[in-house]
């Protein structure tokens, strides 16, 4: 499991995972180095995709990105581009099919989240959680039968939408994606990441030939 500080390793540990790495040590990720066959990325915000790349085995590693992102849209064209051999996938929505692959599997291994039932009463306590960092892992069920009677009377205050594009990883409202992030920066850097791996030597020279344009336009915005 990997996570931002320590303070969800014993939940991490708890439910199954062999080990933790604490994305903000710099030893904790030296400690991991090529250790991954797999890294399934789920954070739902803009991040820097790569520093978790070298975690990867090399040549055989591979890391999906879950969540619509700048860093999502560029891993599909990176991806596309280099017909399947991208160190640096994604992974859209699957129907029923997929749905069920992942429940019977859940089912077979016994992966289980924990729930917690809460009365519509503490639906602001909630988003507060989820707009943070959620440190408990728990997974929220809004108990609505039970608010039926008396009827459901609920006054909900979010506060200042928190702007979160940037490496915060938190929950809440995501900024709107940008085109000019996604052909001028996250490409050219899933490309590079593909260069290291020797994938294809002549590409870094046209990675950052296509960034250093990039740069020049957006400065003149």
């Amino acid at each position: 499991a990997i996570s931002r500080g320590e303070k969800k390793r014993a939940l991490a540990l708890s439910h199954g995972a062999d080990d933790f790495i604490d994305s903000k040590s710099p030893a904790s990720l030296e400690s991991g180095v090529a250790s991954l066959d797999c890294i399934i990325d789920v954070i739902p915000v803009y991040h820097d995709v790569t520093l978790y790349t070298p975690l990867l085995k090399p040549s055989t590693g591979k890391m999906y990105l879950i969540g619509i992102t700048e860093s999502t849209m560029a891993a599909f064209a990176a991806d596309a581009l280099l017909l399947g051999s991208s160190v640096i996938t994604a992974s859209l929505i699957g129907g029923i099919a997929c749905t069920q692959e992942v429940m019977d599997l859940c089912a077979k291994y016994m992966i289980k989240p924990v729930v917690e039932v809460a009365p519509t009463t503490a639906i602001n306590r909630i988003f507060e959680s989820l707009n943070g960092a959620n440190e408990a892992g728990v997974r929220y069920v809004i108990d609505i039968a039970g608010a039926r009677n008396p009827p459901l009377k609920l006054g909900l205050s979010f506060g200042e939408p928190t702007d979160l594009h940037t490496d915060s990883h938190g929950g809440g409202h995501t900024a709107p994606l940008s085109a000019s992030k996604v052909i001028f920066y996250e490409l050219p850097k899933m490309l590079l990441v593909v260069n290291r791996r020797k994938v294809l030597p002549i590409l870094g020279i046209v990675t950052l030939a296509t960034a250093m344009i990039g740069v020049q336009l957006l400065k003149k915005k």
